[in-house]
């Protein structure tokens, strides 16, 4: 081989090498901002789904507060020997608004906070408990559970750790454990 041929193969063989250097750089760089871009718009998406996700929350304890504050505001429960037509109403009134914490607890974000509203409506719903062990009436077993729920919902809307359950609370939740224990045991018989 003369040294003209060596020569032009050599630069030959550099060019090629350049070529595919240069080649292999463009193709890895658009493969980086693709890439990129694939990135950026996962994380767009998830920013989309956790604004979403806080509206629905953000929703869900307002829907919460106004029905905890209508069950403050709703009157102790009728006697119930009297008249269906006062105690069928007002039974429904109160259940309905009860059903409405429960079900806005699910989208509420805190798991937490999720778990005192349910507690708190499972206290209401099971009122009966508080009355027949402790003589307790339901309003202020209601009350007690409202409270506290309502004192949760604040302290987590102002980045709060949520408070400690009052005395008077826990003792309820005690009363409702137990009728809860009775109820199951009743119904395996």
């Amino acid at each position: 081989m003369t040294l003209e041929v060596e020569v032009a193969l050599i630069g030959l063989a550099g060019a090629v090498t350049g070529g595919l250097i240069t080649g292999m750089t463009s193709l890895f760089g658009e493969w980086r901002q693709h890439r990129r871009g694939l990135h950026a718009e996962q994380r767009a998406q998830e920013a989309a789904v956790e604004a979403e996700r806080r509206s629905r929350g953000d929703a869900a304890m307002g829907r919460a507060v106004d029905s905890l504050s209508k069950l403050l505001l709703l009157g102790p429960s009728p006697d119930p020997h009297g008249p269906i037509a006062a105690v069928g109403p007002w039974e429904s009134a109160r259940g309905d608004l009860v059903l409405v914490v429960d079900v806005a607890s699910i989208d509420v974000n805190g798991d937490e906070l999720r778990e005192r509203l349910e507690e708190a409506c499972r206290t209401m719903r099971l009122s009966d408990g508080p009355e027949k062990y402790a003589h307790q009436s339901e309003t202020y077993t209601r009350s007690l559970a409202v409270r506290h729920a309502l004192a949760c919902i604040g302290a987590y809307r102002g980045g709060r750790p949520l408070p400690d359950r009052p005395k008077e609370y826990v003792d309820t939740l005690d009363l409702v454990s137990i009728y809860l224990e009775e109820l199951d045991a009743n119904s395996r018989r």
